[in-house]
């Protein structure tokens, strides 16, 4: 046996014989075959149930439930996961199936968190929680909730406020959504945790955007629930709950599956093909009442496949047979974060995008020093003598651009042209006054200690006079001060905490007038400062960067700058809303690129440029091929696929190229096809296999 599998083995073994650390379940019974449900995969499922005999309460209202689970690995079947009953609503399971965050709602809501293999139990504080998600390759999740409850409306179902905050740092909540109330039923968030299905409130089954805040009504319906992919279907319960009808943004059509019994609280599973409901109901549970419905105890759980369309159920199981009201279930599927609903049927949006905002407004230039919106769009600022000069920045180190030909400063930096270097110092001691802002894409895997600088200006002599750093979580500002260069000092100054959102644009600005530094945020005012030593004397002819030569602890992350801008006055938050507007725009009408990872073994190797030295090109790719071992997430069919690898960046080598042939490597790649801004790139490729497409490793390059 292999010795993975050995472990395994042995652990289940010791979990058969280790004393449970709750009571078994006196309801449980065999389970089903699952295996057409679950195709042999992983899963757990947890939910609510009553644990009287006899009694029902699907709602959640009262103390008497069990909270009950099933892990498919484990011998003990399905059992409780509590000791002792108490109230269980909506319970959730995280992303990696280790943890069970729930509700309970006596004698007021607060958020509790189950540890699977301990039962010990952690306490988050008051809300409702109606989601948990954790950023790829981050084991820390976050938690959505619902605040400000209405006690009147729903049963206290229903909250003002959306907010999120992660288990290391609960105290710390960001608002998500506040623009309408919001219930607590048929909530779900997309993979990527830009948008949720929800109800505002019930009967109102809407789409959320949560980067605009806007919503998209579905339908007037019950029970919405939303695609665990970035396809942002949606499905909601038709009148009669005997049917989901579906809607997808790039789909032409909505269509339906017809269920094959009355269901209730149905949910997407973190797996695109797989769904948990309630059933049967005789009547539909909410006549009369949740509590005093007789049928409420033939709630059982059930599971659910749906065929690659999501057009059809191709299986459906029970779980349960207990007559005791189960209600409330959760669904995960191991290693399901690889699967998407890739083949539904789909076709191009033929809405034509909305024309884009204005970026800069015409009238921020009058006083610009620096504007750069990307290297594919030219920004000249006009000169006292009628001409005009472009700002253009340099890379350096492993500096280049992005697939947006915005600035990636993730292994490296860049420098400002000599003309605006030259004009910065002058103008702002003359103004006493600036504006900066800049549209910040970052991403983020693990929790390595993080301090790094996103942009600065310093001094010839090396001095800082202005840097933003980003501290872990934070950004810290430091700007020198004082009467004159000798007695000038850098004070710094906390902005505010700014969590690091997998490519999530921000739009930041600071602006400085008559000693008072105000900081915005997407257009909104955030943080205000007032200086006490409020000239910039101290500032000398210098170097604008971007992104920082000597970073710490960057290996898991990563960033891009763009619609950047300097300007030698205050501009009002007015306009500054506008270009926050214009930047964000951008990301609604941006596509995901067809990521593939996958492990191939090397064949073929094309040679560097035997000059490179000679080439007018900073940034030289050459092509491996590799042969197909194993594809671990998207879809590729060939046999054998040809890689392009940065060999020069900025004119010089990048180590650690893969050589070794036979050997097989770990691949992250997009198609270049995805990839204009390598129409400015060197291309050395001298594959076998011409006729195959060119794709790009987008792993992060060395420091």
């Amino acid at each position: 046996m292999p010795p993975r599998l050995l472990c395994t083995a042995l652990l289940l073994l010791l979990a058969a014989c280790k004393p449970a650390s709750v009571p078994p379940s006196t309801t449980s019974v065999p389970l089903p075959d699952l295996d057409p449900i679950t195709e042999g995969r992983r899963i757990k499922v947890v939910w609510a149930e009553s644990a009287t005999p006899g009694t029902a309460d699907v709602a959640a209202q009262g103390p008497d439930l069990l909270l009950m689970g099933l892990d498919s690995t484990d011998p003990r079947g399905i059992r409780p996961l509590l000791d002792k009953p108490r109230n269980i609503f909506r319970p959730l399971l995280s992303p990696d199936g280790n943890s069970v965050i729930f509700t309970e709602r006596l004698p007021q809501p607060h958020i509790l968190l189950l540890d699977w293999q301990t039962s010990a139990l952690a306490d988050y504080g008051p809300g409702i929680a109606v989601a948990v998600w954790a950023q790829a390759g981050v084991p820390v999740p976050w938690i959505s909730a619902l605040e400000d409850l209405d006690d009147g409306a729903r049963g206290g179902l229903i909250g003002k406020r959306l907010i999120r905050f992660t288990t290391a740092q609960p105290a710390e909540r960001e608002i998500l959504y506040a623009e309408t109330p919001i219930d607590a039923e048929g909530f779900q968030l997309s993979r990527d945790a830009t948008h949720a299905c929800a109800l505002l409130p019930a009967p109102e089954a809407s789409l959320l955007n949560l980067i605009t805040r806007t919503s998209r009504k579905l339908a007037t319906a019950a029970w919405p629930i939303l695609a665990p992919d970035n396809s942002y279907a949606t499905a909601t319960l038709n009148a009669d709950h005997g049917q989901l009808n579906f809607t997808a943004p790039q789909s032409a059509d909505p269509w339906a599956i017809n269920l094959p019994t009355l269901l209730w609280h149905p949910r997407w599973s973190n797996h695109p093909a797989l769904i948990t409901y309630t059933a049967a109901y005789p009547i539909a549970p909410n006549q009369p009442a949740f509590k005093d419905n007789p049928h409420a105890l033939d709630a059982e759980i059930y599971l659910a496949r749906l065929n690659a369309t999501a057009t059809e159920i191709l299986a459906s199981v029970p779980l349960t047979h207990n007559h005791q009201g189960d209600t409330h279930p959760d669904l995960w599927v191991e290693n399901a974060f690889l699967e998407t609903l890739a083949s539904l049927p789909q076709t191009p949006d033929e809405t034509p995008p909305a024309p884009p905002l204005p970026w800069p407004v015409p009238t921020a230039l009058d006083h610009a020093l620096f504007a750069f919106s990307n290297a594919a769009t030219d920004m000249p600022l006009a000169l006292p003598d009628g001409t005009t000069r472009l700002p253009r920045p340099t890379p350096h180190a492993n500096a280049h651009l992005g697939r947006f030909w915005d600035l990636d400063i993730s292994r490296g930096y860049y420098t400002s042209d000599p003309e605006t270097n030259t004009a910065i110092a002058p103008a702002l001691l003359q103004s006493q006054a600036f504006t900066l802002e800049f549209l910040l894409t970052e991403t983020l895997a693990g929790y390595e200690p993080l301090s790094t600088r996103l942009l600065s200006y310093r001094n010839t002599d090396g001095t800082e006079a202005l840097g933003l750093y980003r501290l872990n979580q934070q950004l810290i500002f430091r700007l020198r001060l004082g009467p004159d260069a000798a007695t000038s000092q850098v004070h710094s100054l906390p902005l505010l905490h700014f969590r690091i959102d997998n490519e999530r644009g921000a739009h930041l600005a600071l602006t400085l007038q008559d000693g008072h530094l105000n900081t915005y945020l997407n257009g909104n005012l955030v943080a205000q400062n007032t200086l006490e030593i409020p000239t910039l004397n101290g500032w000398t002819p210098g170097t604008l960067q971007f992104g920082d030569p000597a970073p710490l602890g960057t290996t898991g992350w990563s960033g891009a700058l763009e619609n950047i801008l300097l300007t030698s006055d205050a501009l009002p938050q007015e306009i500054l809303q506008q270009h926050a507007a214009s930047a964000l725009q951008k990301f609604t009408q941006r596509k995901a690129t067809d990521r593939l990872k996958l492990q191939g073994t090397l064949t073929h190797v094309s040679p560097s440029p035997a000059d490179p030295d000679a080439s007018p090109y900073p940034r030289i790719l050459t092509a491996r091929t590799y042969e197909i071992a194993h594809v671990d997430s998207g879809t590729y069919t060939p046999t054998h696929i040809v890689v392009l690898h940065d060999a020069y960046l900025n004119h010089h080598p990048l180590p650690n190229l893969p050589d070794t042939l036979a050997h097989t490597y770990p691949l992250l790649v997009e198609p270049l096809s995805q990839h204009p801004e390598l129409k400015a790139a060197q291309i050395q490729n001298t594959t076998p296999l011409p006729d195959l497409p060119l794709f790009l490793e987008v792993s992060p390059p060395p420091p």
